[in-house]
């Protein structure tokens, strides 16, 4: 027979105490220190596998972007489970704790394996960011300054002094190098390809993703997992051309970026499709067109069927903040003008 008791809280017991530091303060940390912040989310990429150093071993990686009152961005990067699991942060409170200080493209931060990240976490530190945040909720935020300045990183912030034209991208012969360019631009879509599929069959079990193969009997197999599943995911890989005054070009995008775009889910695309419905399938794509994002891209020379090409994929695409961009025009615009002496 089983019986439930009261138990005492023990005292002897410490909550989890923070040094927390203000972003602004990370240029005078020691490289390959550790810190605690507490920072509302300001945007997060889509997860990117790469490999290891070792190249046998496949790792999950996700950039975000940090901002706290100081109006000072970060990058910080999360890999494995953490990187996977934790995709829905944007406009949250998180509370790190010994995360990794940086220099790699400018100041950033990183999780180690015994870093902590608590969201919207019990603490008047938290309760303080989230109460100024709320006040830029329908303005934007004013001028902001970014420590992860280069555009080596896909979670480089965004700041319109620092975008690209869609011709550059040619222009620049851009993703010619050893190493992928990164760039923001803010385009409009003005074609989305759908004539096929612009989906696949994924493996379920999270942070997989691979393809998996129709069994042909109700059953799908992952040979990475090396198992087979009743059923399977289906995630967005699209075609689509954006286009800004200085041309188009060819992006591909994959499955958090085309939610965002379609306002849908690939699964549910899919039912539209397989049911018949034409007409609803349709105008998915239709209500997407001549919207403009700020997307942030990788580009990249790879082969295709034996040649040579660049590819551009979109990492993040977000919905143009008309306040925040003009906020930053008029601070731009003041720095010009102090350069000219004006």
């Amino acid at each position: 027979q089983s019986e439930i008791r009261a138990v005492i809280d023990d005292s002897n017991i410490k909550p989890q105490t923070y040094s927390f530091v203000k972003i602004n303060a990370l240029n005078d940390c020691d490289v390959n220190s550790t810190v605690d912040l507490v920072a509302v989310v300001r945007d997060s990429s889509e997860v990117v596998e790469i490999n290891s150093k070792t190249g046998n071993k496949a790792l999950q990686k996700r950039d975000v972007t940090l901002i706290d009152d100081t109006l000072t961005e970060v990058r910080l990067t999360l890999w494995g489970e953490k990187a996977v699991q934790l995709k829905d942060l944007t406009g949250r409170v998180i509370a790190l704790k010994g995360v990794k200080v940086g220099d790699y493209g400018g100041r950033n931060l990183g999780m180690l394996n015994s870093s902590s990240l608590v969201i919207n976490p019990n603490l008047p530190e938290a309760l303080a960011l989230f109460n100024w945040q709320s006040q830029y909720v329908n303005t934007g935020y004013p001028a902001i300054e970014t420590l992860s300045t280069s555009g080596t990183g896909a979670g480089s912030a965004d700041l319109i002094e620092k975008r690209k034209w869609v011709s550059a991208i040619r222009d620049e012969s851009m993703g010619m190098g050893e190493k992928p360019d990164y760039i923001t631009i803010k385009a409009s879509v003005n074609y989305i390809k759908h004539d096929t599929d612009g989906f696949y069959i994924a493996c379920p079990t999270p942070g997989c993703n691979k393809k998996v193969t129709d069994l042909m009997n109700g059953g799908y197999r992952c040979e990475k997992c090396n198992k087979e599943f009743d059923s399977c995911l289906r995630r967005y890989i699209l075609s689509i051309q954006m286009a800004d005054f200085t041309g188009n070009s060819w992006f591909s995008v994959f499955n958090d970026a085309g939610e965002k775009m379609l306002g849908c889910t690939a699964q549910h695309l899919y039912e539209l499709k397989s049911g018949g419905n034409d007409e609803a399938y349709e105008k998915v794509f239709a209500d997407a067109l001549f919207k403009t994002h700020v997307v942030k891209v990788r580009v990249k020379q790879e082969t295709v069927n034996d040649e040579m090409r660049v590819k551009s994929t979109v990492m993040t695409m977000n919905d143009v903040d008309i306040l925040s961009e003009c906020k930053q025009m008029l601070n731009a615009i003041e720095k010009y003008a102090v350069k000219a002496g004006k």
